[in-house]
């Protein structure tokens, strides 16, 4: 059964020869990641006991991609972008959704990088923000994707599947 993008848990896209079925989880200390093209005959199953093995088995999906030509998980080739200093520390601050008085993720600002930190948060703990523009920004060996608003003082935050807008 498919209901969008998922079907009875694994997420689901394509079609056809690009027909793809994945799924990711974990638990304390450990995380999985699985993935099968069923037309093509090729899939993989990576499993790790390390509480950030996400950072390791997405490395390791994106390796298996390039190397079979799989039509998801490649690595995205950015280039970088170079920023103004007076830029990165506009942008520096704590950005709360607007359901919340905790802030949602941390800029901070060190020697002319920034990073980021989402609170209470597995995946996101403190990392670098890559710039490919003067407003967007990635997180190294994710698919997670930062944009500053700074004329509105919003901060967007796109993960795979999920978008928080925050404001500073």
């Amino acid at each position: 059964v498919q209901i969008g993008e998922y079907g009875l848990g694994p997420g689901l896209g394509g079609s056809g020869e690009t027909l793809v079925f994945a799924h990711s989880g974990g638990n304390v200390g450990f995380k999985a990641f699985s993935a099968m093209y069923p037309e093509r005959g090729e899939g993989l199953v990576v499993m790790t006991n390390a509480e950030n093995g996400d950072n390791l088995y997405a490395e390791i999906v994106r390796s298996v991609a390039l190397e079979f030509d799989w039509p998801h998980f490649k690595p995205r080739i950015r280039k970088r972008a170079e920023i103004p200093y007076r830029i990165i520390e506009l942008l520096a601050g704590q950005y709360c959704t607007p359901s919340s008085t905790n802030p949602t993720a941390i800029i901070e600002q060190e020697k002319g990088e920034l990073f980021i930190t989402i609170p209470n948060s597995e995946a996101i703990d403190r990392n670098r923000l890559t710039p490919t523009s003067e407003s967007t920004f990635f997180i190294w060996g994710t698919a997670t994707t930062v944009k500053f608003r700074a004329e509105e003082k919003k901060l967007v935050i796109d993960g795979i599947g999920e978008i928080f807008i925050c404001d500073k």
